[in-house]
């Protein structure tokens, strides 16, 4: 499992509010997938002895990327990877969680090649997403957004996407996609969904659904084995 705190770099960005709430997702989330018995990697806390701060990497989110790709490439060639981006939604979007699935907007949707990172290859992506947005719907009470289908919004309907661009963590990503699902976590709107999402037991309810989800997982038939 790798797992990264949302905007908690220096290139920053974000909603207003974001980057002091992302950790408390990702520690929670560190914490119950070590529980769990996944051996979890998390990514701002891997610059400590450079920057000293637990919960920031100290680079752009394109380094962060980078610094996925190195942990992945460094685990059993075998294994299926898990790479968790965890954000929270603008105040001006719809309230509800949901998860961003990679679908590249710089070529066709309906692209026959089946290594293009588009939406209709990245089946084991569009199933976890949809399950781990659900258990964390039914642990929190925050509603499931519906988006390009319930719980899941396409890259392409980002607002970087819809520009014609990538999103940088799935297009550094990419060269992977074969062996590591990679998501984006929208856990709520952070106006619309605030009083649940900065409720203290929060985090860890959906960390701990979604601990269980990769637990009980059913992937599909051609998967890797599953670790890391």
């Amino acid at each position: 499992m790798i797992i990264t705190a949302g905007h908690r770099n220096t290139t920053g960005g974000g909603t207003p509010g974001e980057q002091e709430r992302t950790p408390r997702f990702a520690r929670a989330y560190v914490t119950a997938l070590r529980d769990a018995g996944h051996t979890v990697h998390y990514v701002q806390s891997l610059d400590d002895a450079k920057d000293k701060r637990p919960d920031f990497y100290s680079g752009t989110l394109d380094q962060v990327a980078t610094r996925v790709v190195s942990i992945a490439k460094g685990l059993d060639s075998d294994a299926l990877i898990v790479m968790l981006d965890l954000h929270i939604e603008d105040g001006a979007a719809p309230r509800g969680c949901f998860a961003v699935v990679p679908d590249d907007p710089t070529i066709k949707p309906a692209s026959a090649d089946v290594s293009a990172d588009v939406w209709t290859h990245n089946e084991r992506a569009r199933t976890l997403g949809a399950n781990i947005i659900a258990a964390i719907s039914s642990a929190t009470g925050i509603p499931i957004r519906t988006a390009t289908a319930p719980g899941l919004m396409s890259e392409r309907a980002t607002a970087v996407g819809a520009k014609g661009s990538r999103l940088a963590m799935f297009r550094i990503t990419a060269p992977l996609r074969d062996r590591m699902v990679r998501l984006i976590v929208e856990h709520g709107n952070i106006e619309k969904d605030r009083a649940l999402l900065d409720a203290p037991e929060t985090p860890m309810r959906c960390a701990r659904a979604v601990a269980s989800v990769l637990t009980l997982e059913s992937w599909p038939s051609d998967r890797p084995r599953r670790g890391g």
